[in-house]
């Protein structure tokens, strides 16, 4: 185990050879081996899902992926359910937290539908910025319905300029 610069923990369980129980490893071994690498922000609670994904599921490095956003999705949904049913009560968590799930699933939704209908643009920059500079053009256009809500549930984007004025305003006096 390794503590990383950034705060996760790096943990190396080693290599595995896809082998049936009972059944002896061919000599010499002629298979690449996987590798357990994981990484975790939370002193190893995701590990598990993790193992899972890339040794059991053999999803490799994108199951690991998938496993962790799951655990965090997981983490979100009960550290905010806790929290919140704390101050607002169990029926309003339950819809705010229920809105801040369909709003990622839309977000994700929205991504995948991008990078589905242009593609990846991996190339040389020259190609691929305004490859990237169109994807992020259709994403605002995508995401302007929950701005829009935002806007008219709690003046989300006012609140964003106001804040963004006085963080300027105070950064010019000095």
């Amino acid at each position: 185990m390794k503590r990383l610069r950034d705060g996760r923990t790096l943990v190396a369980l080693g290599a595995f050879w896809k082998v049936r129980a009972g059944e002896r490893l061919k000599t010499p071994v002629q298979e690449r081996p996987g590798w357990l690498l994981m990484t975790s922000t939370d002193e190893g609670a995701t590990w598990r899902a993790n193992v899972v994904a890339v040794a059991i599921l053999d999803r490799g490095i994108e199951g690991a992926a998938v496993a962790t956003a799951f655990s965090y999705i997981v983490v979100f949904m009960v550290t905010s359910g806790y929290a919140l049913s704390m101050l607002l009560g169990r029926r309003t968590m339950a819809t705010h937290v229920g809105g801040l799930l369909v709003v990622a699933a839309y977000v994700a939704a929205a991504l995948w539908s991008i990078e589905a209908l242009v593609g990846s643009g991996a190339g040389p920059l020259l190609s691929d910025a305004p490859t990237a500079g169109g994807k992020l053009m259709l994403f605002m256009v995508l995401m302007a319905p929950c701005l829009i809500l935002a806007e008219r549930r709690v003046r989300g984007l006012s609140r964003l300029r106001d804040g963004a004025r006085t963080a300027l305003a105070k950064a010019r006096r000095r």
